[in-house]
């Protein structure tokens, strides 16, 4: 087969966010420590990074394993736990490294003070998404979640509500949400807190992929994120393709000469956007 000769470049904003960077560290500063580390729930929506982890001893535990769990220490991911994950990790004797990011925890704070205040809390989010699991914990009882307006019917609603985002998701849902919400006559006191790494984000991936004449997104398949960063990327370039790992670039998908752009979500590590680089520049 002829070489394609494809230019390629890797989006000098990619790589993990903040958050999921210092997870990623810490349990490897144990792990090289020699520490046995269990992680409750994977510490990342990406396969690959989960299996590298794994090779370097990593145990990934569910929430029935983790009540079972004694004088081990947990790491907590950047996702966040809802209280009664701390309180089960005490009354079992487990110490906990904690890797929850800031942005969520300042976020869970803000939550349980709108909960003590007695406002009705309504979470832009998915429901049994690891992050939301932990929010609703500091949000107590009678909190809703909702991802899109299907989601919700208004009457079941008070006439004042206060609503809080998921931190990674898209302005653009907030503000359809804000809006059907509004358009049923409620009064909506809105904590705008989605991540700015991840709101921040889209400008700049958009033109990226807009800028060359195919995109290669590499995420994970559980990511949330990862879906809706490359729904972006697809709509500034349709010539744009999602891989999880190297094995899935297709060749077909360019002609001699192209310029490649790679990139990938806040849950997609620098090596892996390497590693397709690498498979395209072999190409």
């Amino acid at each position: 087969m002829n070489a394609l000769n494809l230019q390629v470049r890797i989006d000098p904003r990619s790589g993990f966010c903040p958050g999921v960077r210092k997870a990623v560290e810490k349990a490897g500063a144990a792990l090289e420590g020699g520490e046995e580390l269990y992680c409750l729930g994977d510490i990342v929506h990406n396969d690959e990074e989960v299996k590298r982890l794994e090779g370097k001893g990593l145990v990934f535990i569910d929430y029935d394993r983790f009540r079972e769990l004694k004088n081990k220490t947990v790491l907590f991911r950047a996702h966040g736990e809802p209280p009664s994950s701390y309180a089960l990790a005490a009354a079992n004797n487990n110490r906990v490294l904690d890797a929850s990011c800031p942005v969520v925890l300042n976020l869970q704070q803000k939550i349980g003070r709108a909960r003590e205040a007695g406002e009705h809390i309504l979470i832009y989010g998915k429901k049994g998404h690891p992050e939301v699991i932990g929010l609703l914990g500091h949000a107590g009882e009678g909190a809703q979640v909702a991802n899109d307006p299907a989601e919700i019917d208004p009457a079941s609603l008070p006439q004042a509500v206060t609503m809080f985002c998921q931190t990674t998701q898209t302005v653009e849902g907030l503000s359809r949400m804000t809006t059907f919400l509004e358009e049923a006559g409620l009064q909506i006191r809105l904590h705008d807190t989605i991540c700015q790494c991840v709101s921040g984000r889209y400008p700049g991936l958009k033109a990226f992929a807009a800028g060359h004449e195919v995109l290669v997104f590499v995420g994970g398949q559980t990511s949330s994120n990862a879906r809706a960063l490359f729904d972006a990327c697809k709509a500034a370039n349709p010539n744009s393709y999602f891989v999880s790992r190297p094995g899935e670039v297709q060749s077909d998908w360019f002609v001699a000469g192209h310029s490649v752009g790679v990139t990938g979500s806040a849950s997609t590590p620098l090596w892996q956007l390497k590693a397709v680089a690498e498979v395209l520049g072999e190409l």
